[in-house]
């Protein structure tokens, strides 16, 4: 059986986490050995989402430079039979790269960049791990070229692969009070500040409402410390609720009328795509990849980054508008159905990994790994 195994830092409740776990889940569906490694020492949250033939399994790495960390991975490399290591994010792969160099048997990496390129003192080992580095794998068309900018990666090493998300039943519209929802954790570069400002404006003009900020509330207790502060300051106790981290995001999601961030940058995150996914029209602020989904679907509104006024008037044309905020939400509905697929992701994932195999010689693992794809 063909091995992969997701490398994440984490196993938190966020983007790159939750899709690292659906990844796993995909693979484990379809008959292939999957494993979810996590580095970092520290709680398994997610684990309970995934199909349970996934293996979850953690490093217990307490620092950065844990050798010994980094020797019991390349161990389980061994024993799980990990053909394809998969590392999201930058600590992730150097992570992985290390723990190579302890396995016997060198798995094919791809390394997947959600967040692009870094700067400074990073550059020179940046540029270590990625001339081991099988494939790198891009979520924005930005990102890529920040990669063949800096590091001359070629085409063929370097591929553009936007985010995909499931597509369930649609749901009916929500017929309750003006509410919207905002997938964040409560972190830079998240700026909560500026959707508490809208949303002081937006209680002006609309009167009741409800804005509920989904995500996690301790990876910055400082941020959190001044968001709260900031919702008592703008007496905004009455419509702002900020629920931490939720395993139930979609059915919070079906309890809205607008999806929004207002980010002062951003790759693709997972979040447009899920709100979109749910018929949810996007305001959000003009950052990354998204806004040119967002555009091209009819999808909802771009402002500018940090401009209260104009996130809080989108919304509230969007709640003060229903008929007109579904339709853009169904136009970003199609959109992700035709362009954003889960499904059609993964089998974009699978062929890079057999691609990588088939490179090294491991042509059974490859054949697997192919022959999955029409199971």
């Amino acid at each position: 059986m063909a091995g992969v195994a997701q490398i994440v830092n984490s196993l938190g409740h966020g983007g790159v986490e939750n899709l690292s776990s659906r990844i796993a889940s995909a693979l484990a569906e379809a008959r292939l050995g999957s494993h979810l490694v996590v580095t970092a020492k520290g709680p398994v949250e997610l684990a309970y989402a995934m199909a349970p033939s996934v293996e979850v399994w953690s490093a217990e790495r307490h620092f950065a430079l844990d050798l010994g960390a980094l020797r019991r991975m390349g161990r389980y490399f061994d024993s799980a039979g990990v053909d394809v290591v998969h590392s999201h994010n930058w600590v992730a792969a150097y992570h992985a790269q290390g723990a190579a160099f302890f396995a016997r048997q060198r798995p094919v990496h791809v390394f997947h960049c959600h967040a692009g390129t870094r700067q400074g003192a990073h550059g020179p080992l940046d540029q270590w791990v990625l001339r081991s580095v099988d494939t790198v794998v891009c979520v924005t068309e930005a990102i890529r070229g920040s990669f063949e900018a800096q590091f001359g990666l070629p085409e063929d090493r370097c591929l553009l692969l936007p985010n995909g998300v499931e597509v369930y039943a649609l749901a009916a519209p929500f017929e309750g009070s003006p509410t919207v929802v905002q997938v964040a954790n409560l972190q830079d570069p998240k700026a909560h500040d500026v959707a508490l400002q809208a949303a002081a404006r937006l209680k002006q003009r609309v009167g009741a409402f409800r804005w509920v900020c989904i995500g996690l509330k301790d990876e910055d207790p400082g941020y959190t410390e001044r968001i709260h502060r900031l919702v008592d300051e703008l007496d905004l106790g009455d419509c702002v609720e900020l629920v931490g981290p939720r395993s139930d995001v979609r059915d919070w999601l079906r309890k809205a009328h607008v999806g929004v961030l207002s980010s002062d940058h951003e790759g693709f995150p997972v979040s447009v795509l899920e709100y979109m996914a749910e018929a949810l029209p996007v305001v959000m602020t003009d950052v990354g990849q998204a806004p040119h989904a967002i555009r091209e679907a009819g999808a909802g509104a771009i402002v500018k980054v940090r401009d209260a006024d104009a996130l809080a008037d989108a919304i509230a044309l969007r709640l003060e508008d229903r008929p007109a905020a579904r339709a853009e939400g169904l136009a970003g509905r199609a959109h992700v159905e035709r362009f954003f697929g889960f499904a059609g992701m993964m089998k974009a994932l699978r062929g890079l990994y057999a691609d990588g195999l088939l490179r090294r010689g491991r042509s059974a693992a490859a054949a697997r790994i192919r022959g999955s794809q029409a199971e």
